[in-house]
């Protein structure tokens, strides 16, 4: 299903989330017992006010625009400068180096390192509703770092923004950054010129799969991709690309290795890491040196905010204390139980819903049990999620199936209203249809009336599964004779266990994003890609995938995302859940 997310993410099925954020402007962070020391990483030695306990939660991460608890105050006009936001986290990062740990380190990125290009944030929101989204339509985007150019079909030169410095901080102080920066970062990325043979960043598959033979830096300001075949999201990727896709002053690495060490975090962005409390906060103070001014203000250079403090509290009931008391000024995660009371006991909080990734159950395609097709099919008709959909999450979400294309992503794939009428039959709620399915895969009830016991690894603390669905999941299930046994697990052991396949029956998996659609496909199933958590391994699938990939046209790419979709959905290697 489809939820719609955003600061207070309520979560569900489908792609539905919602922003909730405190209309009270926020206070200090209620203190802990760990002592911080400006400049220096300090080990919590007691209990803080925040708990490890796991409580039920929604998915991933929130936008990054503004809660309005941060708008002017009333008969104030236009955006004023200085203050503090106090930002809740449900889970420490750890790692600061997106090289090196991928999206795990984002969420301390996106404050401090920057891409080439931007979304324009200048638009109307009735031009552009900047809901969360990795597909971008070019005409929203702008240059930030660099503009391109594209003379031809398979070069790629981009002309470096000048004027823009790099944080004033060891070891680079300060200075100006040019397009050898940007040539060793993106090679670095890529893993081309003198990163040749490393293989670029593992957790950035999309760019480390694009045709590049060089990247090379003409001039100061200059920087030219040579491909050897066109690509037709090459621009893209690179232009608006990830987070994966920053620029690093190259002293840092060479004096670092890496950015691993938050001290060690050195960009051009709007604010410096400047203070971790491991598993406590994490301070990020404003880069008095930033080089961008505010679109809808060009008189204002950016930033606004002072400093933005983001507070590591994995307990649900400790971050809405936080919320309601002022303390906290968004949060991120929260059951849908908690979200229904909080809007209806706290109705100064502002929320908006808007429209984000759908979550899914996955099941361990690696295990012989999981072929048999008429098990997952059986196991996605035991589900009603319209009756989920409207009696938990009270409408916040959407039941419509869909693939792995994101439904926002329109033309790469075929709507659920278009499907064939078998198909559709296929994903809705029919448990006497299932139950004859797993009589038919030989799976007759038992004495006990159990057909068979599976696992369902859930890990809310890392990306926000919700405890309480994965419940009427469990009762669903037991309805039609399976026992689904939920195993709450940290972020850690859990991305052991679906990196590695090891997990005993299903896990979470995330399909319907609006992403790049071939691409978004090859990570979510193609055979030996890291985040293909069900482990799926078909050579039909990825054939069809590597003819996406070298597609000519646009309309040539388009056919054959739709016809992997579309295969991925016939398969049923993941539930709509």
């Amino acid at each position: 299903m489809t939820r719609r997310k955003a600061w207070l993410i309520i979560g569900g099925l489908m792609m539905a989330a919602l922003v909730l954020a405190s209309c009270t402007p926020a206070a200090a962070p209620t203190p802990t017992a760990a002592t911080t020391v400006t400049g220096k990483t300090t080990e919590s030695t007691s209990t803080t006010t925040t708990t490890t306990t796991t409580a039920a939660a929604a998915t991933t991460k929130a936008a990054t625009a503004l809660p309005e608890s941060v708008a002017p105050a009333a008969g104030v006009t236009g955006p004023q400068y200085g203050g503090t936001i106090n930002i809740a986290w449900t889970s420490d990062p750890q790692n600061t180096d997106l090289h090196v740990v991928g999206s795990q380190a984002s969420a301390p990125s996106e404050y401090t390192l920057e891409m080439l290009g931007i979304i324009d944030w200048s638009l109307d929101r009735d031009v552009w509703d900047f809901q969360a989204t990795g597909f971008i339509p070019d005409d929203v985007m702008v240059p930030h770092l660099a503009s391109y150019e594209m003379p031809d079909t398979t070069t790629l030169i981009f002309n470096v923004t000048q004027g823009v410095h790099v944080h004033n901080k060891p070891p680079v102080n300060g200075r100006e950054m040019t397009a050898k920066d940007v040539e060793y970062s993106l090679q670095r990325l890529v893993g081309v010129g003198e990163f040749e043979g490393t293989g670029g960043n593992t957790w950035a598959p999309k760019f480390t799969s694009l045709p590049v033979v060089s990247i090379t830096a003409t001039d100061k300001w200059t920087v030219v991709i040579k491909m050897s075949r066109p690509d037709i999201w090459a621009r893209d990727y690179f232009y608006q690309g990830s987070t994966s896709g920053v620029i690093v002053p190259r002293e840092v690495i060479d004096t670092y290795g890496d950015m691993g060490d938050w001290r060690n975090v050195v960009g051009t962005g709007p604010y410096m890491l400047t203070d971790v409390v491991s598993d406590s906060s994490y301070t990020f103070t404003k880069n008095q040196g930033y080089w961008a001014n505010d679109p809808r203000h060009p008189e204002n250079r950016l930033p606004y905010i002072d400093v933005i403090e983001t507070l590591i509290i994995p307990d649900e009931a400790t971050r809405l204390a936080g919320l309601r008391s002022g303390k906290v000024t968004s949060i991120t995660t929260v059951s849908q139980p908690l979200a229904d009371g909080l809007m209806r006991t706290n109705p100064d909080l502002k929320y908006k819903s808007y429209r984000w990734d759908g979550d899914s159950m996955s099941f361990n395609m690696t295990l012989p049990f999981w072929q048999d097709i008429r098990i997952r099919k059986a196991m996605q008709l035991a589900l009603d999620n319209d009756a989920v959909v409207e009696n938990y999450y009270k409408g916040f979400a959407n039941p419509t199936p869909f693939g792995v294309v994101g439904p926002a992503v329109v033309g790469f794939h075929i709507p659920f209203a278009e499907w064939p009428a078998d198909l559709q039959a296929e994903y809705g709620y029919d448990p006497v249809e299932a139950e004859r399915l797993l009589d038919e895969a030989g799976l007759p009830r038992g004495a006990d009336g159990i057909r068979f016991k599976t696992k369902y690894d859930v890990a809310p603390a890392w990306i926000g599964m919700d405890v309480d669905h994965a419940q009427l999941t469990k009762a669903y299930y037991a309805a039609v004779g399976i026992d689904l046994e939920i195993n709450v697990l940290e972020r850690g052991p859990f991305l052991e266990r679906v990196f590695a396949h090891t997990y005993e029956g299903l896990t979470w998996a995330r399909r319907g994003r609006d992403y790049v659609p071939a691409y978004y496909l090859r990570i979510m199933a193609g055979c030996g890609q890291r985040w293909n958590f069900p482990g799926i391994c078909d050579p039909v699938f990825d054939a069809i995938l590597d003819k996406a990939d070298k597609a000519a046209t646009l309309d040539e790419y388009k056919k054959h995302t739709i016809e992997a979709d579309m295969y991925y959905i016939r398969q049923h290697w993941t539930i709509m859940a």
